[in-house]
């Protein structure tokens, strides 16, 4: 039974045809390659075995499983290396290892990868690297390492099927190729077969990046003629002369002495198979530990989440008369009528409108939701790590406000500590939700982290957050009471001094347009 098997695939995109009637199949413990020139219809094919788009015709099949229907499984078994993707900025490299074997059933030992490829002194280097097709942009060394780690999986029995549009590549690697074009398979064979059905005299043109001598070719019986131009070698032979000079140029005898060697010539351990895990129960929980290192990584997350609103407690809790009742705090002492209050409201909507929203539109963007969903991982565990970890950041910082002000500053404790839980906490909801709604509708990180900006500020303004409720006018009044922020803020003003939220505040205003953005946001949100 054959691993891969494709019959009369299409995928069509506004009824135009990207794949059209595409078959071929895999064997057992081959490397087959899908060639073809940019656009030909190369990835859409591929996706769609991995169960990242839905076919809209014929079938496919790969370990006997459905891509589209048994996903979860399949990519438990499936490793795949997408076209174009990335992983979140300031993600370091053994940091990124870890957390994809955490995901897996079986996953290889991330040491052992790291040393085959050359990177055991990279562990603790920032991930900034994206990679369209598999060898493109690497140097000819690199570019032989990466065949020979490819080479390596293939012999320990693992099925690869290798996207390229170099032919040299899929001549070095590839038991078979099917070549696509324009969305159909135009040829499928071996690379010798293929390359006897070319006329029968080739040229071959590159510029070494080491010195290499002509002696080297000339001894081929597929090469007739070596010539140089500058630092340019021509080849020119028959048969299966691209084989044999990529082969000629791929040897190395410093690094295939006896045992296998990694990179630069250094011993790789032999691979084994770590003991057998369930990555599923951790998924979230690597995740949001993962989240959670990378959040005070972007140095405007620190200053957003401890400095504005510690700083506005500090500033204006030093000041003399910060406990003695004024006249325009409703006859409560300024910092707990209204500047606790405040610098709690500003932490939320901070965190929810700006951060959160361009941390999750980022991360689409620069398809790190799109790498996550090749995985076993759903993406949506990423905005759930996302979320608990801004959840987390404000939870201790509205500790810091609350117990350290009172500790340090005098503040007075919520006198009705019931009600400023249940305000905080639907506040925190309606919020987060319309960050959410940004980060779904916005195109780019930056786009979203305008967005959130642009409602925050006229919510401040308009919230009665700048001038206390009593001090505005009749119209703005109303709307403090109809915006979250200012609503979330009354209500915790008024716990804060022993009343209690209004219902309109609670439930006709917070809890309503929580429901209505979130509902919103999933409707509009995309992973990609």
């Amino acid at each position: 039974m054959p691993v891969i098997e494709v019959r009369k695939l299409r995928k069509h995109y506004g009824g135009k045809p990207a794949v059209e009637d595409v078959s071929f199949t895999v064997g057992q413990g081959e490397i087959s390659g899908i060639l073809g020139p940019n656009g030909a219809g190369k990835t859409t094919t591929v996706e769609c075995l991995e169960g990242l788009r839905c076919p809209d015709g014929g079938a496919a099949t790969v370990l006997g499983l459905d891509p589209w229907r048994d996903t979860a499984e399949l990519r438990q078994r499936l490793g795949v290396q997408l076209q174009e993707s990335r992983l979140p900025d300031k993600l370091r490299v053994g940091e990124a290892l870890e957390l994809y074997a955490s995901f897996y059933r079986n996953p290889a030992d991330p040491d052992v990868l790291l040393d085959q490829l050359g990177l055991s002194g990279r562990r603790g280097t920032a991930y900034r690297m994206v990679l369209d097709e598999l060898t493109t942009g690497l140097d000819p060394r690199a570019r032989r390492d990466t065949w020979e780690v490819i080479e390596g999986i293939r012999d320990r029995g693992v099925t690869i099927l290798l996207v390229t549009h170099f032919m040299a590549e899929a001549e070095r690697l590839c038991d078979r190729i099917a070549v696509i074009d324009a969305g159909r398979v135009v040829a499928v064979g071996t690379p010798a077969g293929l390359v006897a059905r070319v006329a029968d005299e080739q040229v071959i043109r590159f510029r070494p990046s080491e010195p290499v001598p002509d002696e080297l070719f000339t001894g081929l019986p597929e090469v007739r003629t070596v010539t140089r131009r500058g630092g340019q070698v021509e080849v020119s032979g028959v048969g299966n002369v691209l084989r044999a000079v990529t082969s000629v140029l791929a040897r190395d005898p410093r690094r295939r002495a006896a045992g296998g060697t990694g990179r630069g010539g250094r011993r790789v351990r032999r691979a084994h198979r770590p003991p057998d895990r369930t990555g599923g129960p951790l998924m979230l929980t690597r995740l949001s530990a993962v989240e959670a290192k990378l959040f005070p990584r972007d140095p405007g997350a620190p200053i957003t989440v401890l400095g504005v609103p510690i700083a506005l407690l500090l500033v204006f809790g030093l000041l003399p008369d910060a406990n003695q009742p004024g006249e325009e705090f409703g006859g409560q002492p300024p910092l707990s009528g209204f500047i606790a209050p405040l610098a709690v409201a500003i932490l939320i909507g901070m965190l929810a409108l700006t951060l959160f929203p361009g941390a999750m539109a980022t991360h689409r963007e620069r398809g790190v939701l799109r790498r996550l969903a090749a995985s076993p991982v759903p993406p949506s565990r990423l905005l759930t790590a996302q979320l608990l970890v801004n959840l987390a950041a404000a939870l201790v910082v509205v500790l810091l406000i609350v117990v350290g002000g009172h500790v340090a500053l005098g503040l007075a404790l919520p006198a009705n500590p019931g009600g400023f839980l249940l305000a905080l906490v639907l506040g925190t909801t309606a919020l987060f939700a319309a960050g959410l709604l940004v980060a779904a509708l916005a195109p780019t990180g930056r786009t979203a982290g305008g967005a959130g900006t642009a409602l925050f500020f006229p919510m401040l303004a308009l919230g009665g957050v700048w001038v206390p409720k009593e001090n505005l006018p009749g119209v703005l009044r109303e709307l403090a009471d109809v915006l979250p922020l200012g609503a979330m803020l009354n209500a915790l003003r008024a716990c804060w001094t022993g009343g209690a939220p209004e219902p309109l505040q609670l439930v006709a205003m917070m809890i309503v347009f929580a429901l209505v953005c979130g509902g919103l946001a999933v409707r509009f949100f995309r992973w990609e």
